[in-house]
Formats: C-alpha cells, sequence, structure tokens
C-alpha cells in the first residue's frame, strides 16, 4: 500500500490528478468490460481494460444480447444505462464498500452511430461455461428455439434457460471449451455429471455439462451454411446421435427439409454461416448446438477440401477415436482420409478430419435422390415454413 501512497504522491506532485479504485477480486468467476452505444465487450479474469489487450479474445455481443446473456449467467440485470460508455464488471458475489455485483468504474457519454457486434466464439467467456453452452445460451437470446437447459459449470454457479420440450425426458451433453467434435459422451438420459467428468475430463477440457430437454424426434440431424451460401441439410428419422457419428443419412420429407431450412435463414440472419444440430418433433425444430462456421469447398464426395497423393482408409464402424488418430496421422504424414462408407456432410466425421486441416473423401456420395439441398419449387417464405 505505501508504494502505491508514493507512487500517488509523486504524480500529484507533477500535476496529475488522480482515481484511486478500491480493488476487487476480478478471478471470482465474473466478467469485466465496456459497453458502449449498443455494444457490449466482456471477459472474465481481467479488468475493463481487457478490451484493448490483443492476446485476450473478449466476447463481442449486442446490447440487448449481452444484457440477456449476463443475466442468464449470473442472475442479475444490467444497472446502466447501454447507450452510454461504460466501464463495467459483474461478479457472482457482492463486492466493494458498496456491496453489489454490478460495477461501474467509469462513466461517460457516447456520441455517434451505434456500434456493430460481430459474433463469433470460441472466446474467452465461451471457454468459461463451455462451447456448447455459450452458443446455446446466445441462441436463446436471441429468442430462437433451444430446449430447457440447465448449466452445471465449474466456475459459474448452474443457470438455465430455453424452453420446455414437454418430452420429461433429459439428455446429457458435455460443454469442452473448445469444440471437439464427438470427443466426448452426450447421452440420453441422466447419468452422474461428476462421475463423468472424471472419467472422460482428466485435463479439465471440459468447461460444463448441459442436462437439456429431450426431444421426442421424428427427424433429427445436421445443417450448415456453405461459404457460397449454399444450405446442407442432412440427417434420418428418429434421434441424430448415429447419424452424428457416421451412421448413412436417409433422406428426408421435403417438409422437414423447409423447416430446417427456415431455421438456418433465422439463424444466418443474426450469426452468418453456421453449423447447427437439430431436432423436430410435432411442434416445431429445436436448436440443440449452434457454431458459427462454413463449409467451405466440401460437397458430393468431399468431406474436407484439398488434394493428397497418398489415401489412409477409415470405416465409420471403428469410431472415432480411431478417427482421430488417423487424422493426426494423415496430418502428420501429408495425407488424406478416405472413408470406404457414405455418411453425413455435417456428421462429427467430416468435422473431424475437418478439424485435424486434412483432405477428405467418400467412397460415394449419398444415394441418388436423397434431397440434401432444399427441392426446387419450395422457399423459405412458402406455408411449410410457416
Amino acid at each position: 500500500m505505501s508504494a502505491i501512497v508514493s507512487a500517488a504522491r509523486a504524480l500529484v506532485a507533477e500535476g496529475y490528478y488522480l482515481i484511486l479504485n478500491e480493488q476487487v477480486d476480478i478471478h471470482d468467476g465474473g466478467v469485466s468490460g465496456v459497453a458502449q452505444q449498443g455494444l457490449v465487450e466482456f471477459a472474465p479474469d481481467a479488468t475493463p481494460r481487457v478490451v484493448e489487450d490483443p492476446s485476450r479474445a473478449v466476447a463481442q455481443l449486442p446490447a440487448n444480447v449481452a444484457a440477456s446473456v449476463l443475466s442468464t449467467v449470473y442472475g442479475i440485470e444490467l444497472s446502466f444505462p447501454l447507450s452510454d460508455r461504460i466501464e463495467f464488471s459483474v461478479h457472482p458475489l457482492r463486492v466493494g464498500s458498496r456491496s453489489e455485483r454490478t460495477v461501474v468504474w467509469e462513466s461517460s457519454k457516447a456520441s455517434g452511430p451505434p456500434l456493430g457486434a460481430s459474433i463469433s466464439w470460441p472466446n474467452d467467456f465461451s471457454r468459461l461455461i463451455g462451447d456448447k453452452a455459450y452458443g446455446l445460451v446466445v441462441a436463446d437470446a436471441l429468442g430462437l428455439p433451444v430446449p430447457r437447459t440447465l448449466v452445471i459449470a465449474r466456475r459459474v454457479a448452474p443457470f438455465g434457460f430455453g424452453a420446455s420440450t414437454d418430452s420429461q425426458e433429459t439428455w446429457l451433453r458435455t460443454s469442452p471449451k473448445e469444440p471437439k467434435a464427438g470427443h466426448f459422451s452426450t447421452t440420453r438420459g441422466w447419468q452422474d455429471p461428476f462421475a463423468l467428468l472424471e472419467k472422460e475430463d482428466t485435463d479439465g477440457e471440459i468447461g460444463s455439462v448441459l442436462a437439456q430437454d429431450g426431444v421426442m424426434a421424428e427427424f433429427s440431424g445436421s445443417a450448415a451454411i456453405t461459404a457460397g451460401g449454399n444450405f446442407v441439410v442432412e440427417g434420418r428419422a428418429g434421434y441424430g446421435d448415429e447419424f452424428m457419428l457416421g451412421g448413412p443419412p436417409s433422406p428426408l420429407p421435403p417438409e422437414v427439409l423447409l423447416r430446417v431450412h427456415h431455421l438456418l435463414d433465422e439463424v444466418r440472419a443474426v450469426l452468418g454461416n453456421v453449423q447447427i444440430e437439430w431436432a423436430m418433433d410435432r411442434r416445431q425444430v429445436w436448436l440443440l448446438q449452434v457454431h458459427v462456421r462454413s463449409l467451405e469447398g466440401v460437397g458430393g464426395i468431399t468431406l474436407s477440401p484439398g488434394r493428397a497423393e497418398r489415401w489412409i482408409e477409415y470405416d465409420p464402424e471403428d469410431g472415432l477415436p480411431t478417427l482421430r488418430a488417423i487424422a493426426g496421422q494423415a496430418r502428420d504424414e501429408g495425407a488424406g482420409v478416405y472413408v470406404v462408407r457414405a455418411v453425413g456432410i455435417t456428421s462429427h466425421v467430416g468435422d473431424v478430419i475437418r478439424s485435424a486441416g486434412v483432405p477428405g473423401r467418400m467412397a460415394k456420395p449419398i444415394p441418388s435422390g436423397h434431397p440434401r439441398h432444399i427441392p426446387d419449387g419450395f422457399a423459405s417464405g412458402s406455408n411449410w415454413a410457416k
């Protein structure tokens, strides 16, 4: 403390005016950041100056979405106008001399047009609560159809969001800090989440576990928007876990394709090119996962773009752990991965190969007649999509 006082006296002697703030714990699971002209940026384990740190990946959201996300995760309402420039912090417990959970460190009037937000992740906050959890809590804040979800996180108290599916069933989904397609368990029905973490997460890669309302799925699968703006919708009747692990997709009825297309339109309007997992019951199409990414250079038999002189074969029946080892070998040896059976481009098989950054091909395209793309004659504004 004496060193701080000495430094303060030296600055005052030079003619500076000083503001001395009390200190609060920035490593308590809360966040700090800046709100200005309709844009909010924030990160954990930092002061508001984190927005100036090029080594940090701050979360960036429109003000209304940020307010909803922070309210959901921390159970508080932001107590300051989001149109001004505010340096703030949000805490799980009351802090400071005023014993509040929201602290305003600096406030000033802002002028000029609203600032636009670019919503993307992973970022430091998505790593705090888990990648899947972040995508879904943002989707819920945007008004998209997300099943009711309870997030059991490592560093923040449990929190929930979403709408009831009326299934009276629970799916347990692990939410790693970074996307790891098919690496950790997803199970239908409850199991001990602590035993699951002890078994599968010895390195602390999982940020949270999600207990999500099940969907009484008539159809389910995955879908994406490619870099060229094309829609790819794949899946099968019933639950989609087998498809995501490498089972072949099945033809989907035009009505299902159109409803998923309509959901993709809604998501794209706010998040850009995305890849989602979806399930459709008798009520609607539900958003089970969402990732901001595009499938560039894929289609037909191409799971991942690129050329290779040598190909290492992979059979989906051998499981994703085997694929991860093969993809790593292919990366080390400059080879490609050749999948000996037809799989979905948007399945975890394709995700693992693309994440490894190696070329990927499959033995044959999806059988002719499979309407992967939206059929001619339909449009997202048709009665099917309403």
